[in-house]
């Protein structure tokens, strides 16, 4: 017996020698954080936002995976390729604004450009807010002048173009067609990262992507994939299905957001006034909240 306690001692010593280069580690249990009411913020549309759980994690309840933003079911772009087709889609809008000097138009828009190109874009989306199910792609980068229609649009104080970092579409537009957009044209914008912190619903600081906006306003996922984003396929002859998808998807997403933002009250006592830069941006300022919503 003595012998058997000797070596069980003896064993238990060099067991405990090898633990000794562990004495500074430590072992932490993760456990999912709750979710704190600071972290969600004052975002209205908070609630409906799925966070996801932390790694490694699980729970008798899992939480539902945030849905991602796609098009409707058998909804199709338009291609406009010709200026005859561009007026004939456009006029309409254009005649609106014309016979009433006192109408507003909204117009979503985006822009895409190959990643090789240094001046200008290679295409352009634009939703009006007056049919919602239509989506113009235009693929200006043939164009050498703009037509009338597109023009009148885009120059338009009573056109509200509307989109994520929409002014630096504009910039790359103006250098693209100097001649028609030259710096004494302005721009009547409503950035959706601007609107958003107008109507309280985002912090100054806070990322105002449009992928980040479709996810905080409308508790969705935008897919922005990277092949996607930088692509030097926006000018072929034919544009890819898979880009065309992309594009259209951006500035729905757009008039979405928009619309959503828009049911929001604008805090009371909040003060803004209009931003009128060099370079002629217009940027929506509260006290026009009331006669923007009068639009067509």
């Amino acid at each position: 017996m003595a012998s058997i306690l000797l070596h069980t001692t003896r064993y238990i010593k060099q067991y405990l020698k090898t633990l000794i280069p562990l004495r500074g580690l430590r072992y932490i249990t993760l456990r999912p954080r709750p979710i704190q009411e600071e972290v969600l913020g004052s975002n209205p549309f908070s609630s409906s936002i799925s966070l996801p759980e932390s790694p490694g994690t699980s729970s008798a309840s899992e939480t539902p995976k945030i849905r991602v933003f796609e098009l409707p079911k058998g909804f199709r772009p338009i291609i406009l390729h010709r200026h005859d087709q561009i007026d004939a889609a456009l006029n309409p809008l254009v005649d609106i604004i014309e016979r009433d000097p006192l109408a507003c138009l909204h117009l979503s828009m985006d822009a895409e450009w190959n990643i090789r190109r240094r001046v200008g874009v290679s295409i352009l989306q634009l939703c009006p807010h007056r049919d919602p199910t239509v989506i113009y792609i235009i693929p200006v980068h043939r164009f050498s002048y703009l037509p009338h229609s597109l023009l009148r649009l885009l120059t338009s104080e009573r056109v509200w173009k509307i989109g994520s970092h929409i002014k630096a579409d504009l910039t790359r537009l103006r250098k693209q067609f100097p001649d028609q957009l030259d710096s004494s044209t302005q721009f009547s914008i409503i950035d959706l990262k601007a609107y958003a912190i107008i109507k309280g619903i985002l912090q100054p600081k806070q990322t105002g992507t449009l992928a980040s906006l479709c996810e905080s306003v409308l508790g969705m996922h935008l897919p922005k994939d990277p092949d996607s984003r930088a692509n030097n396929n926006w000018e072929y002859p034919t544009i890819p299905s898979t880009l065309l998808r992309y594009a259209a998807c951006d500035v729905l997403a757009s008039r979405t957001i928009f619309e959503k933002i828009s049911e929001a009250a604008s805090p009371s006592g909040l003060s803004v006034e209009v931003e009128d830069e060099v370079g002629g941006v217009q940027v929506l300022a509260p006290q026009e909240d009331v006669e923007l919503f009068r639009a067509v």
